[in-house]
């Protein structure tokens, strides 16, 4: 069939570091083969309505001039030819490879309705949120963070959650999530340990900071209660 698409079966279904980390490892290996348009890991209902992992994923490639032929040029037909059946390097460990090509339908993968998401590195712990410190001194940690993720990839973005005291950085591809990761993965941040996870995320247009809260909550308690009865107070 003409198809733009691997289906993939037999995955671990408790992949060291989650879903996410397998995703990443799917776009490392299958990304040999072509530009990978979107990897869908297929989930069943679990327990206490969780989502759970079939060990099943659709990896799906952008169409080229060689879609469907069946020979070199062909990303679906070389990814099988090279990895069906083999043992493979998925992540950090060795595997043994399941793939075919995917009868796919547009119908049941319309990607122009899914939010377009960008593999990155989420780091938290970072500090404590202070109301009194100015809106300045998170940019400032956002620069820094910025120009030491510089030294590791390339053109990181960076976008910090003051009230969270945490950080998501986007890169290039998730080769550079993965090495990034590994680095700040309990790093030390003004002397806290800092908690490195791989993620994929909606990527904001520019690095402009958030709004965060300013002044103090308060709630004041009405000096006349409404017993139900006749008109309201005040």
């Amino acid at each position: 069939t003409n198809t733009s698409a691997v289906f993939v079966t037999d995955l671990p279904k408790n992949f060291i570091g989650g879903d996410e980390a397998l995703h990443f490892a799917l776009g490392e290996l299958f990304g040999q083969f072509g530009k990978i348009k979107k990897i869908e890991l297929y989930m069943e209902e679990g327990i206490f309505e969780t989502q759970d992992f079939k060990g099943e994923a659709l990896v799906v490639y952008h169409k080229t001039k060689k879609t469907g032929c069946r020979d070199k040029g062909d990303p679906v037909w070389e990814a099988c030819s090279d990895l069906d059946g083999k043992w493979r390097l998925l992540g950090k460990r060795g595997w043994r490879i399941r793939c075919e090509s995917a009868a796919w339908q547009k119908e049941g993968f319309d990607v122009k309705t899914k939010l377009k998401t960008f593999p990155c590195v989420e780091i938290t712990n970072l500090w404590d949120y202070d109301p009194s410190l100015p809106l300045s001194w998170f940019a400032g940690m956002q620069d820094g963070i910025r120009q030491f993720a510089s030294e590791h990839v390339a053109a990181p973005f960076v976008k910090v959650e003051p009230s969270a005291g945490s950080a998501t950085i986007w890169t290039k591809g998730a080769q550079d999530a993965m090495k990034l990761g590994n680095i700040m993965h309990k790093s030390f941040f003004m002397g806290r340990k800092v908690v490195a996870s791989l993620c994929r995320k909606e990527k904001p247009v520019t690095e402009d900071m958030p709004r965060v809260p300013k002044g103090d909550l308060t709630m004041k308690l009405p000096e006349q209660v409404w017993d139900g009865s006749g008109p309201l107070p005040g």
